[in-house]
């Protein structure tokens, strides 16, 4: 696995970025800049921003690039990269204006639902999708999972999420407007995808990011309920999502 770290050449003002959990923009020795997540809000936020997006990526969900930024203190932090050509206008209001159709995103949102499910990210709202122009349409991304996976413990959260979380506001909110558009077909590819990933690959992507973004303790307790319960909670996903009980 390659990875990339990268030192920081200087910091922008936070201001220039809305939302939590960040130390701030870095533009770093690669010429890129990047969101920097430290262990300062969270002690997992590092790892569950690495572990997510590795993930993600593995099973077809795109994803901003990342890597190990080196702050000044020698210590290492998750670093999104800034992405440019992003549509000037918020992606609801290309919705709401018709310039861009929910069946051309229907795709992306079904499995960024379905992945959201499985890690536990109660706070996928209208602001972590990230909406940028293609070639002759806009391509969709799922950004930031600090509050997913060991945010809230280990194992993940039961599900479904609660009526207030922002993972079931958001997509209620665009059912309520456009219809039912999640696909079953895609939900059940992106669950089968992660049923094929394997220990050794979580182990590696575990071992692929700096020791002390998680404890001997909850490696142990996540390579053991990989092989002991990740079929199950893929199983609650799928019937939840049949049965309506998730949405």
């Amino acid at each position: 696995m390659l990875i990339a770290k990268l030192q920081i050449k200087r910091m922008l003002p936070k201001s220039l970025v809305n939302g939590a959990d960040f130390l701030g923009i870095a533009a770093c020795d690669d010429g890129m800049e990047y969101v920097i997540k430290d262990r300062s809000s969270h002690l997992t936020t590092p790892h569950n921003e690495w572990f997510c997006s590795c993930l993600a990526a593995s099973v077809g969900i795109a994803v901003p690039p990342f890597a190990q930024v080196e702050l000044p203190t020698g210590e290492y932090a998750f670093g999104s990269r800034w992405e440019g050509g992003v549509a000037a206008e918020d992606w609801r209001v290309l919705l709401a204006n018709n310039k861009l159709k929910i069946d051309e995103f229907a795709s992306t949102l079904s499995k960024i639902w379905a992945f959201d499910h499985f890690v536990f990210n109660p706070d996928r709202h209208f602001s972590n999708y990230i909406v940028r122009n293609l070639t002759n349409t806009y391509g969709m991304l799922a950004i930031d999972f600090s509050r997913a996976w060991l945010d809230s413990g280990f194992p993940p959260g039961d599900l479904p999420f609660k009526d207030k979380d922002n993972t079931m506001m958001c997509a209620r909110m665009i059912t309520s407007v456009f219809g039912k558009y999640l696909m079953q077909n895609e939900i059940d590819k992106t669950l089968n995808s992660i049923s094929k990933v394997h220990e050794a690959r979580v182990s590696d992507i575990i071992n692929s990011h700096p020791k002390n973004w998680v404890t001997d303790t909850q490696r142990d307790a996540i390579l053991s309920w990989w092989n002991s319960s990740r079929d199950q909670r893929l199983d609650l996903i799928r019937q939840g999502f049949n049965d309506g009980s998730y949405l």
